[in-house]
């Protein structure tokens, strides 16, 4: 049941991530179905939050997931629903002026995004909320940190990558050359779209790409309330941080974290 879930996330849901790592999933799940043995090794969690002073450091690591169970994040993952809560519980701390976002993920699964990106909106409306990345702020990773009121990167970060897409597989083909005919019994017109062995209708591709039309507007919306920045930079592109900063996605180029902590401090 867990192997059909992650499945259908990878493969009927839509993704605001950078395509090298969602084909890394990918491959690491089809090596699963072929039954080969994975082990994977865990690391240990570092914490959510550090509190410096007035600043709250708040690391935005990995894939981003809806929720992550405490072994998807020890693999890496990261959870908006983790992360709502702690935001929330930052919000209400009147010790806390700034809330640094340090994040470094290449984006992750829709789903919880838009909520998770208006809640940021309204903490920057209450307290200076500010994104950095050394490393990656990409995809849904670059539709949470666009929510801040100043976006920080080093030289050599990549940020961008804005833009949605769904990933299916028809498997048709692959099930006759198996000597395989699937047979669906079903009630409504569009119920299990998608489902193994049985193609898509033109109907039903249309569904799918005005589904990720729709989300792909949300997250453009989402870039145009905070950033002055054209439509052809929102065409799925990342960027290093030099070119990040001509095209507006991003206020400076900082090349240490420690220095923000220090300046909010002091100002």
């Amino acid at each position: 049941m867990k192997l059909t879930k992650i499945l259908e996330q990878v493969y009927k849901k839509p993704w605001a991530i950078l395509p090298s790592t969602h084909q890394s999933i990918q491959d690491l799940l089809n090596r699963k179905l072929a039954g080969e043995s994975m082990d994977f090794p865990l690391t240990e969690e570092e914490p959510l939050t550090q509190i410096v002073g007035k600043v709250a450091v708040v690391n935005v690591a990995g894939v981003i997931l809806p929720k992550a169970s405490l072994l998807e994040r020890t693999c890496g993952a990261f959870s908006l629903a983790e992360f709502k809560n702690e935001m929330a519980s930052l919000l209400k701390n009147p010790s806390i002026e700034t809330i640094i976002l340090n994040i470094d993920s290449p984006g992750g699964v829709v789903t919880g995004l838009p909520e998770a990106a208006k809640f940021l909106a309204k903490v920057a409306d209450e307290k200076n909320l500010v994104a950095f990345t050394d490393g990656q702020m990409c995809s849904a990773a670059y539709w949470l940190g666009c929510q801040a009121s100043t976006l920080f990167a080093t030289a050599s970060s990549e940020v961008g990558s804005i833009g949605v897409y769904c990933a299916h597989i028809d498997q048709t083909r692959a099930m006759e050359l198996e000597g395989l005919k699937v047979d669906l019994f079903k009630g409504g017109k569009h119920k299990a779209m998608g489902f193994p062995g049985i193609p898509l209708t033109e109907e039903e591709r249309g569904i799918i790409q005005a589904g990720v039309d729709k989300t792909y507007s949300q997250f453009k919306q989402a870039v145009l309330a905070n950033r002055n920045v054209d439509d052809e930079t929102m065409q799925g592109l990342t960027y290093d941080g030099d070119e990040a900063l001509d095209l507006g996605l991003i206020d400076s180029i900082e090349d240490d974290l420690t220095k923000l902590i220090q300046f909010y401090n002091q100002s």
